[in-house]
């Protein structure tokens, strides 16, 4: 249950506020598939790690 993607989602760990680099779409995606790992790179200035706890 992994998910590695080039670019971040919208509003994770991204603090540029540029339209081109977030993507609403990948968000709701890893929203839908809540996987167990999520690895994500392209973003120079974002960084860090978040845990998330899925709800049923």
């Amino acid at each position: 249950d992994m998910v590695i993607t080039h670019g971040p989602p919208l509003r994770l760990h991204d603090p540029i506020d540029e339209p081109r680099i977030q993507c609403q779409a990948l968000r709701d995606a890893v929203a839908v598939s809540r996987p167990r790992l999520r690895c994500l790179g392209h973003n120079q200035p974002g960084w860090g790690a978040t845990v998330v706890n899925w709800k049923e």
